[in-house]
């Protein structure tokens, strides 16, 4: 697996760059102690704010560099009950799945109201996912910024 080869220099190629995004993120999120939040596709870990954060990824040499509790796992089969967390984080990530309306599913199934989204503008599934979410979602807050669509969203459900 691509991730498992590059973990070792994962930081150093994409670090800044996510850090980047994640403090969007920070800015026009309020997160809260209380939240429990789902780091989905989380690599190394490099999402970090006070509160409970699992993370998941597929990559276990990527889940040994994280700082957070970690399970090696794909985002369409999430192994964690109904409504299990306030917060889906989930960051350059989803055009990498191999079902990402399944994964879109399963965010829905363990999520209680929050999505924290990107999509990668390059990617040959831009515009699938885009629509994907916005079957799934409410969009409540998008920046484009040099690589990737940054998106806060809620479940539809949820209003």
């Amino acid at each position: 697996m691509w991730y498992d080869i590059i973990a070792s220099s994962y930081k150093e190629l994409y670090g800044d760059e996510q850090k980047q995004k994640i403090k969007w993120f920070l800015k026009n999120f309020n997160f809260k102690k209380t939240h429990k939040i789902l780091d989905l596709a989380c690599g190394s870990g490099l999402f970090n704010v006070d509160s409970k954060i699992i993370g998941l990824d597929k990559s276990f040499q990527l889940l040994k560099q994280s700082k957070f509790s970690v399970i090696n796992g794909i985002a369409e089969q999430l192994p964690f009950q109904n409504k299990s967390f306030d917060v889906i984080f989930c960051l350059s990530a989803i055009h990498n799945f191999d079902n990402p309306e399944k994964s879109i599913k399963e965010m829905l199934r363990v999520g209680r109201k929050w999505f924290l989204l990107s999509v990668l503008k390059k990617s040959k599934l831009k515009h699938k996912l885009l629509c994907l979410i916005k079957n799934y979602f409410i969009i409540k807050k998008k920046y484009e910024e040099e690589k990737d669509i940054l998106l806060v969203c809620s479940q539809k459900s949820a209003e």
